[in-house]
């Protein structure tokens, strides 16, 4: 490798992470800035659209007081109670001057249109002018519910041949001496132009906004809006309370929002450009510096790869090269080591195999000298020798498997074992003990640990029954429960334990005569913890001179 090379590729590579890095910056500082400038925009937009709910909550309420003194008015109460009581000539006039209040009441609002008044028998007009079609036929009519305001529709006048868009306010009123007698509907109409210009927001910011009654039904939209507005995430509402429900949206246009950060973008574009160049100029004053260490380490590993052990590099630059020519050469004094120590040990390996093929040779010793006992005692017709002999057979095969590793049985496999480890104990304390098995059928394809419940039953013969006078009972049992577990209990009326005895087994491994260590009860404890987890593992319930029980909880797998 030349220097050259090592010099554009340490380059070309720093070159591409500072470039990831500041791009990573750049996109981390740009949704910083633009999420800060788009929290700041929504704060502002419903600042506006605050101050425009404000106007038209002022024109909503004006509506209202309006029709609140029409309904008050001591005149329009009159002659609205007595129409049914008067003849044609005070009825008409009564309607003239009822349109002549209503005209009067229009005038101080510029920006209403119309006003009604509907009762059971007649219609009143502000403008004295009639429509050609009964107003509670009219759809917006019907689908009010009591008081409020509608939504845009309009109105049409017969005279002038003109239809206006409108909104309605609708208010019933009663007759002022009773308090409960209705005596119909006051509809004040707002020109929808003077609504639109009260809603005007001229700001680029938005793509559109619009005004909406309580059920959700645009009254008024301006602008392009999205498909799904609602759940967009750009939508602004304002905060400030207005009448009937109504309530002023407008959706943020993100373009807008970046057109204002083309400032930032600008800026961190030459920050970018500099902080490359800078970067790039120093690497190339820097790299010869570098490469006289990296060609010595270069030319050190190629005599190590041709079998020269003895090379060593010399870099005296006092910073971390010089640090790792150093590790370069304990690195090539540990590899010599370790080819040393590598041909010892396969030569002590090798006599280890020969060695352990050796003491195969005791075992299957002893299988073949037991199985001469066996067929003996059968030529001379003792079948107590016989049965013992291969009893001890199956236990030592089983237990021992010297053939190969075998951590997991079956539940099955693991009782025959217990069966043949009691048929020893029998003929060893003969009428000491009677054995119970109950061991449901559905449990015993369970893979267990091998050698798992021996050592339970050994402890419940041994420390049991035996130092307890009278002929003991030993119960082993097993049964699936609903949660899929297992449980196995091993239980005998022998001595029992105190609890300082009981915590003593579990936290022992004993050891047995001529220091031949067997599984303790305590091995069996952490085997099944350290296998199935901390959620599983054996319990020890026991009094003195009542018994003890021993109860194991594992999961059901079955053998494959």
């Amino acid at each position: 490798m030349r220097k050259a090379g090592i010099k554009y590729k340490l380059i070309i590579i720093t070159m591409i992470v500072t470039l990831g890095v500041l791009t990573a910056c750049g996109i981390l500082s740009s949704l910083y800035f633009f999420n800060v400038l788009k929290k700041q925009i929504y704060q502002d937009e419903r600042q506006k659209l605050n101050q425009t709910a404000v106007r038209i909550a002022d024109i909503q309420d004006e509506m209202m007081k309006m029709a609140k003194i029409i309904a008050s008015d001591g005149e329009i109460q009159r002659i609205i109670t007595e129409e049914n009581a008067v003849g044609m000539v005070e009825y008409f006039s009564g309607r003239q001057q009822v349109t002549n209040k209503l005209s009067q009441y229009l005038n101080i609002r510029q920006d209403s249109y119309s006003v009604y008044i509907l009762t059971d028998q007649s219609v009143y007009f502000s403008n004295g002018l009639e429509t050609d079609e009964d107003i509670r036929q009219d759809y917006w009519y019907q689908e009010m519910e009591g008081n409020g305001f509608t939504g845009v529709h309009e109105i049409y006048q017969m005279q002038s041949k003109i239809k206006t868009r409108v909104v309605s306010y609708r208010m019933q009123f009663y007759d002022m001496k009773s308090g409960t007698r209705a005596l119909g509907d006051i509809i004040i109409n707002l020109d929808y132009e003077e609504l639109q210009y009260n809603l005007d927001m001229n700001d680029e910011i938005l793509e559109g906004y619009w005004l909406s009654d309580q059920q959700g039904n645009k009254i008024w939209s301006y602008g392009k809006l999205g498909e799904d507005t609602e759940n967009s995430g750009r939508i602004v509402r304002q905060d400030y309370p207005m009448p009937d429900g109504w309530t002023l949206s407008a959706q943020i246009s993100d373009s807008g929002i970046i057109y204002k950060l083309r400032y930032i973008f600008i800026f961190f574009s030459v920050l970018f450009l500099a902080a490359l160049i800078v970067l790039a100029a120093v690497l190339w004053r820097f790299m010869g510096i570098l490469l006289n260490p990296i060609e010595q380490l270069v030319e050190g590993a190629k005599e190590v790869g041709n079998g020269n052990f003895n090379y060593l590099v010399n870099i005296q630059t006092e910073d971390e090269f010089q640090r790792l020519g150093e590790s370069f050469n304990t690195m090539v004094g540990d590899i010599k080591n370790y080819i040393d120590t590598s041909i010892q040990y396969e030569k002590t390996a090798k006599e280890m195999e020969i060695n352990r093929l050796m003491l195969q040779i005791n075992p299957h010793f002893i299988y073949n000298t037991l199985n001469s006992i066996v067929f003996m005692a059968q030529i001379k017709g003792n079948e107590d020798i016989a049965i013992f002999a291969k009893a001890f057979i199956s236990l030592l095969q089983d237990t021992l498997n010297v053939d190969k590793d075998k951590m997991y049985i079956s539940l099955e496999q693991e009782m025959t074992n217990v069966k043949n480890y009691l048929i020893l104990q029998s003929y060893r304390y003969v009428n000491r003990f009677e054995v119970v098995y109950d061991v449901h059928e559905e449990t015993l394809s369970c893979k267990v640990p091998n050698v798992f419940i021996q050592p339970l039953v050994e402890n419940a013969v041994f420390h049991g029954i035996c130092p307890k006078p009278g002929k003991g009972i030993l119960k082993i049992s097993s049964r699936l429960e609903e949660d899929g577990n297992v449980q196995i209990t091993v239980e005998d009326n022998g001595a029992g334990m105190t609890g300082d005895q009981i915590e003593a087994l579990l936290n022992t491994d004993m050891k047995i005569r001529g220091g031949m260590r067997k599984i303790g009860i305590s091995n069996i404890k952490e085997r099944i913890q350290y296998i199935y987890g901390e959620n599983y593992g054996m319990t020890i319930e026991s009094q003195v001179e009542m018994g003890t029980k021993i109860v194991i909880n594992i999961p059901f797998e079955p053998v494959e």
